[in-house]
């Protein structure tokens, strides 16, 4: 027996041709593809867009495909805090990012029994290489390069080398995990962390009670306690933790000072995890050698941030994280968990709201 019509709703855009391999996942799903009223996409893999201005009828088809959706591909942007009244029968939201935080308290789907699955995983390459280049563009003085070659100046210089350095990985989920296998390629020494203090060590090191390498003794357990250990020593500082409420402002003014003036700060979580004032403040007093930010305090970066006029500072507009494969990869884990669903079987990348991710 077939079984019930699952109707999917689906709140962001989605290419044709991921739309056709969910489909193909089961004759049951009811793909309600409102695809004339998705915001205007701006680039490939877009999920925010530029809303479009619905008229009376295109909202009330909107609502009414809303309201019968048992299954959401993505949070619906137009009505995020009413969700749960506009969708009774919603069960289950697969959400096209990883952090979903701010997404799930704000709709208050928790209160109503909504199962929250995020992209984890998704963007864990595309934000391992944005951070090999940003060290690259640290060691190889590329904002040198680019001074010199705008200058037409011949002028030769001495570069740096990662290999032999030391990275420390705040948030060593699946991101964080990559970023490490990535540096650890071309001869880092790996230092990872989690709530509970240190996740990951180098091969190297002693993996005993506390760890010694590369001049470091940190206690295995305790974020703070692995934080004050790691940062005196560290080259790299990779913040890939989420935006919860317990990390804000992980990285303050003190231990921004622990960091030794060669470090480098490369954020790809969430622009809560910094004091960015202090940031500033450390980065042009030549307290701390630069800082690669993808990610910041009030987005898009406000234009009289003292960040941009900066040399030593590498902005990317929150797009570290956005690749060609992105949806590609969404579709996949999409799939996997439809499949589940459908079968009675334990989703993949269930958001837990105690965690906070």
């Amino acid at each position: 027996m077939r079984g019930p019509a699952v109707p999917v709703f689906f709140a962001s855009p989605l290419e044709p041709e991921h739309l056709d391999r969910i489909q193909a996942v089961s004759p049951r799903l009811d793909l309600l593809v409102p695809s004339d009223l998705w915001p205007k996409t701006r680039y490939l893999a877009d999920h925010h867009g530029e809303p479009r201005a619905l008229s009376e009828e295109q909202q009330s088809r909107w609502l009414g495909m809303l309201g019968q959706a048992e299954v959401l591909f993505d949070f619906d942007r137009r009505h995020p805090e009413r969700l749960p009244q506009l969708a009774p029968r919603l069960r289950w939201i697969q959400s096209t990012s990883s952090g979903v935080f701010h997404y799930v308290a704000n709709s208050g789907v928790n209160q109503a029994g909504i199962v929250v699955t995020t992209a984890g995983g998704v963007h864990a390459v595309p934000l391992a290489e944005w951070t090999l280049s940003a060290i690259l563009w640290h060691e190889k003085r590329y904002p040198l390069l680019a001074e010199l070659q705008a200058e037409r100046r011949w002028q030769r210089f001495c570069g740096g080398e990662a290999c032999g350095k030391t990275a420390c990985i705040v948030g060593y989920g699946q991101v964080g995990r990559t970023v490490g296998r990535y540096l650890e390629a071309i001869g880092v020494a790996v230092y990872g962390c989690d709530s509970g203090g240190l996740a990951a060590v180098p091969a190297a090191a002693r993996t005993t009670a506390e760890v010694t390498g590369a001049g470091i003794r940190a206690p295995r357990t305790g974020l703070a306690g692995a934080l004050e250990a790691l940062l005196p020593a560290t080259d790299y500082l990779i913040l890939a933790a989420p935006g919860t409420p317990a990390n804000q402002h992980l990285l303050d003014e003190r231990r921004l000072s622990l960091l030794p003036e060669r470090a480098l700060l490369v954020n790809i979580g969430r622009g809560s995890l910094v004091d960015e004032a202090a940031l500033a403040r450390r980065l042009a007093a030549g307290e701390l050698a630069a800082a690669a930010l993808d990610v910041f305090e009030e987005e898009p970066l406000p234009a009289d941030s003292p960040l941009w006029n900066m040399a030593n500072v590498l902005i990317n507009p929150h797009s570290a994280s956005t690749s060609h494969r992105e949806n590609e990869r969404i579709t996949d884990i999409f799939c996997d968990n439809l499949q589940r669903y459908l079968t009675g079987q334990p989703l993949r990348n269930v958001y837990h709201p105690s965690r906070g991710y």
